[in-house]
């Protein structure tokens, strides 16, 4: 049997493990997400700040990049639909330019065809070359759209995630568990 008042006693203070928060930056405080003696546990918020400012900004790059994305679907469809045209009445000429550039440079007397059926052709061999501009002037320009469009919306979708990343720190989250003190 073991004598209980042959124990040496040592004196000793237990001290709370004690963490300090604050935010980052200047910001305004807006409410408690835990109070004096809760317990909370990792990851719970203890602290909100006041995150209107950036809650708008957040909003409204959402809704640019929303009308951007309709914007540029919407330019996609009637170039796409205008190049389609283009390429119909570029085909159209095409016969036209093709039995011109076969006269070489006979006469029309030479060819055995009339002075109107030669000027027709010449003058149909015309609007091909400028239905091919134009075909060709649409087709670039969609592409550099395209690339433009791809360079804005990536950076908007980025400076988004920025805005959201620096949303979550107008809150202070407990990072062990534990009460407040």
């Amino acid at each position: 049997c073991r004598n209980m008042y042959n124990n040496t006693i040592y004196s000793a203070y237990i001290l709370p493990y004690v963490v300090e928060y604050s935010f980052d930056e200047n910001v305004t405080f807006d409410s408690y997400g835990a109070f004096p003696g809760e317990k909370v546990k990792k990851g719970d918020v203890l602290i909100y700040a006041d995150s209107d400012k950036i809650e708008d900004q957040i909003e409204k790059m959402e809704e640019t990049i929303e009308k951007q994305e309709e914007s540029h679907a919407e330019y996609l469809e009637e170039a796409n639909e205008e190049i389609i045209k283009l390429m119909d009445a570029t085909n159209y000429w095409k016969s036209a330019k093709e039995s011109y550039d076969a006269l070489g440079s006979k006469t029309y007397a030479e060819a055995g065809i009339t002075e109107v059926e030669y000027n027709q052709l010449r003058t149909a061999s015309g609007y091909y070359d400028t239905q091919a501009q134009k075909l060709l002037m649409k087709e670039t320009e969609k592409a550099q759209t395209i690339a433009l469009y791809e360079l804005d919306h990536a950076y908007n979708l980025e400076k988004l995630a920025k805005l959201k990343k620096q949303s979550r720190e107008y809150k202070i989250l407990a990072d062990m568990d534990g009460y407040v003190v």
